[in-house]
């Protein structure tokens, strides 16, 4: 739940995205697993948000 400042949408609305990346990655490992070449904590490393 935010405060309802512009920076509590934000980072609301940017949790919310990060989230819906990282739901995507795990899908598209389940369903392709053979264009993951690496493990979780090599595909994501240097990542920052």
């Amino acid at each position: 739940m935010t405060d309802g400042t512009a920076d509590g949408i934000a980072d609301e609305q940017i949790h919310d995205a990060l989230r819906a990346f990282t739901d995507r990655y795990e899908v598209l490992r389940e369903e392709r697993p053979d264009d993951f070449v690496c493990g979780r904590a090599e595909y994501w490393a240097g990542f920052s948000s």
